[in-house]
């Protein structure tokens, strides 16, 4: 049980190093290039492996609480059709968002149940068991972390109808990609974007987000303050 516990404060750390080094490469890096540069560029590469080794944790913390051989595969299987079907839509900045629709709203479900399973189980380890405190904040810290990306995908799926609605360019879906996760950070850090505002419709669920970003802190302060 206790090595048990170890590899699972190690596979939260490595995933929150991760989720970090991957915001670095999409939110940072990429404003050194155009947003229809589809080149291999250092911060596609630096996004693409940060991504790549953020899904492995995912899948470890996976396995770690299920057993279960045809889950374990199902789960393996839906992250690597995420990573690849992702690099697939958003592979050139030469195609009509509007040809993609379909392919994309795929791509962004099977994001979302990829990352809510997850997000699942983290919630589910922190909130059902008691653990002591360095551990319980970093799975928190996790959990905090995903509230942005499982929300910049809702938002993928509610613009790719409408990319004007987060300010994309109509003919480079990954500028409609790369827009919604910015748009998902600024808003659990508590700060306008810059240039002009998003839609209606997105900015109403970005509400929702900054509340259950803030509802997380409420029930997680509580949550240890009952340890």
């Amino acid at each position: 049980m206790l090595l048990s516990l170890e590899r699972k404060r190690r596979d939260y750390i490595f995933l929150m190093v991760f989720m970090i080094l991957s915001f670095i490469g999409i939110a940072v890096l990429r404003k050194f290039y155009a947003a229809n540069d589809d080149s291999l560029n250092p911060s596609n590469f630096f996004a693409f492996w940060a991504t790549a080794a953020w899904y492995v944790f995912m899948y470890r913390i996976t396995a770690s609480y299920y057993s279960n051989r045809w889950i374990l595969v199902s789960y393996a299987g839906l992250l690597t059709f995420q990573l690849l079907f992702n690099m697939w839509i958003h592979r050139d900045s030469h195609t009509a968002i509007s040809s993609l629709v379909v392919p994309a709203i795929i791509s962004y479900l099977a994001n979302l149940t990829g990352f809510g399973i997850v997000f699942y189980i983290m919630l589910k380890d922190i909130f059902s068991r008691r653990h002591d405190l360095g551990y319980a904040l970093l799975g928190a810290t996790n959990i905090y972390f995903m509230v942005p990306v499982i929300f910049s995908y809702v938002f993928c799926l509610v613009a790719i109808h409408d990319p004007s609605l987060v300010q994309a360019d109509p003919m480079a879906i990954r500028t409609l990609l790369f827009n919604c996760f910015d748009y998902g950070w600024y808003v659990l850090a508590g700060l306008d974007p810059p240039g002009e505002m998003y839609g209606d419709v997105i900015r109403s669920i970005a509400i929702l987000e900054s509340i259950s970003a803030s509802l997380f802190m409420v029930f997680i302060i509580g949550r240890l303050m009952t340890k």
